[in-house]
């Protein structure tokens, strides 16, 4: 079964925060989610700012680890 694919948007370089491709389609009014994928696999600027990097699993996985664990450890 696949799961949800999650980007990383830049603005300018910035890292402006972690989406899914519907709410990045919303983002920037787009009609089809097709566009995500394409200004994702091809690297292109959109409006010459924004970056759409799709975002690692293990990455994703491993930072949520992180912050888990600092809050399990914060509540001792």
């Amino acid at each position: 079964m696949a799961g949800t694919v999650y980007y990383d948007l830049y603005d300018n370089g910035k890292l402006m925060g972690r989406y899914n491709g519907i709410e990045i389609q919303k983002m920037f009014g787009w009609k089809k989610r097709a566009q995500v994928d394409n200004y994702s696999d091809k690297g292109t600027l959109y409006k010459g700012r924004y970056r759409i990097a799709r975002a690692e699993v293990d990455t994703w996985a491993d930072e949520w680890d992180r912050v888990r664990q600092k809050i399990l450890r914060a509540g001792r």
